[in-house]
């Protein structure tokens, strides 16, 4: 194998070689200053090979750091290990496993022919970013206790022999250490009603998670994840319902041994609800329902009773709604914003074939792109808003908007110098037409002015230059610099057409410019 091993220090380049009994380094120095070199060798010599240079009478030996040596002006090296040098690694382990539980992954490997030790590494990434956690000699296991629950971690290993000769990395292994839960519930039956909002804070609601020996420490238990949660009125509840709203509680501190959170939820119509938590050990890859009674598949929670607010004013309906970009993936939506104090969002409705609005989003400022469209199909948009006691005002004006790109007439008119040659054309030349810069002509305004006007697909982004011609008479800057391809995006805006003035400043051939 051949390798690129250093070029860090201005005029040096060191490459290497290494084949299962030799190795060598060859050092230049391309520069008339002496230098002192570092040639890094980590994971191809090992610690303590000593190396002669053939060129000379030094020698060096290999460190953790690599091999130094010292080169003159334009001097050069070539280090050879010695003769008979145990450079070839063993194999890499095979059959590695892993095997988690609370707060420990225990691995194991099947042995190495040759292998004195071995180097387990870990990392948070699979295929990268392992980091060494331990070595151990004479043994196929190993042990790792410095996990962290809840997070999932990737292993290698590796064999190293007597000569300090390391193997190629082991196949990856899995673990997923999670905290073992005695105990968890919430803290109260007691129903709750409380009234609609988008800013007050709704009725807390409080769990426990008990994980000895975790629990009796400070903060919460490192990889529990508790959630609540609330939905449709029913006797048993799951912690994967879909049409359950969830949010993360917070970690409110210790109660008789168990960690206790708190969190609350905010219904956005009035009505009867079922509120309760959800816990995870995994990271949030799995989770499990907890209520009233405990831990399970199913549980039963707190009936939530949500009340009209005392504020009853609906907002002012948006006005002026307009599809500002449409192209066969997605359709951008703008209006006149709402002045309204107390507003809280908007809501955006779509409908199609007839069919009833239904909501599809919300937004915050008075603008959104549905990019949930397909090609081809028409769409019927409509905003209101909502304040925030959740108050909806009526609809907007409805529009139609077909999810195809619209046609939009571009008009180019671009100013030219006074010394033009009275009887040059002026052309434009872009991506769109095959940058040929006689190919386009425009159109005389007046002595300084040309205009063209060419119809483009909504959002086509265009790159183009004016020319007289040909590139030798094409556009420069004042300082007779070259300019970059102007750029454009085509707008539709409400008339489907768009007018873009530009300036020539020089042109190449008359203002001799190189």
């Amino acid at each position: 194998l051949t390798f690129l091993l250093a070029d860090d220090e201005a005029g040096t380049l060191a490459f290497g070689r290494r084949t299962h009994g030799e190795a060598a380094i060859t050092i230049l120095n391309l520069t008339d200053t002496p230098r002192t070199v570092t040639v890094p060798t980590e994971g191809w010599i090992p610690e303590g090979v000593s190396l002669s240079d053939a060129l000379g009478e030094s020698s060096v030996t290999s460190t953790p750091d690599g091999v130094t040596l010292d080169l003159a002006g334009y001097g050069a090296a070539v280090l050879l290990a010695d003769p008979g040098v145990d450079l070839a690694a063993p194999a890499a382990p095979d059959e590695l496993s892993a095997e988690a539980s609370t707060g420990q992954v225990a691995l194991g490997w099947s042995a190495v022919e040759d292998a004195t030790s071995y180097r387990v590494w870990r990392s948070v990434l699979s295929g990268g970013g392992f980091q060494l956690v331990g070595t151990v000699e004479d043994t196929t296991s190993f042990d790792d206790a410095s996990v962290r629950n809840g997070t999932r971690v990737h292993y290698v290993v590796t064999a190293v022999d007597a000569a300090g000769n390391e193997s190629e990395r082991s196949p990856e292994a899995t673990g997923l250490p999670e905290v073992v839960v005695a105990e968890a519930r919430l803290t109260s039956d007691v129903p709750i009603e409380q009234q609609l909002s988008a800013v007050e804070p709704g009725q807390p609601v409080e769990a426990t998670v008990q994980a000895p020996p975790y629990s009796d420490l400070d903060g919460a238990t490192v990889g529990v994840r508790v959630e609540l949660g609330f939905g449709p009125e029913a006797e048993l509840v799951s912690a994967e319902d879909e049409s359950w709203t969830w949010g993360p509680m917070t970690y409110a501190g210790e109660e008789g041994g168990a960690d206790r959170w708190t969190g609350s939820v905010r219904p956005e119509e009035t009505g009867s609800y079922r509120v309760t938590a959800r816990l995870s050990t995994d990271g949030g890859v799995t989770w499990r329902a907890l209520g009233i009674l405990g831990i399970g598949e199913t549980v039963g929670g707190r009936r939530l009773v949500a009340v009209a607010p005392d504020d009853a004013s609906a907002p002012t309906a948006p006005d002026g709604l307009v599809a500002t970009s449409v192209a066969e993936t997605g359709v951008s939506l703008a209006w006149d914003p709402v002045a309204d104090g107390d507003l809280h969002r908007y809501e955006i409705l779509r409908g199609r074939d007839g069919a009833e609005l239904e909501r599809i989003g919300v937004a915050t400022e008075p603008a959104f792109t549905d990019d949930s469209v397909s090609g081809g199909q028409t769409y019927t948009y409509a905003v209101r808003a909502q304040d925030t006691s959740y108050n909806r005002s009526d609809l907007s004006a409805a529009i139609e908007v077909g999810a195809a790109a619209r046609e939009v007439a571009v008009t180019f008119t671009v100013s030219v110098p006074p010394n033009t040659t009275a009887g040059d054309s002026v052309f434009i030349a872009g991506d769109f037409q095959g940058w040929d810069p006689g190919a386009t002509p425009m159109t005389r305004v007046d002595d300084t002015t040309w205009e063209i006007t060419i119809p483009f697909a909504e959002a086509t982004p265009l790159q183009y230059k004016y020319t007289r011609g040909s590139w030798e008479a094409v556009e420069k800057d004042a300082g007779c610099g070259e300019i970059p391809n102007r750029e454009l995006t085509v707008q539709h805006g409400t008339e489907g057409a768009l007018a873009q003035a530009d300036e020539v400043a020089k042109w190449r051939d008359l203002a001799n410019c190189p």
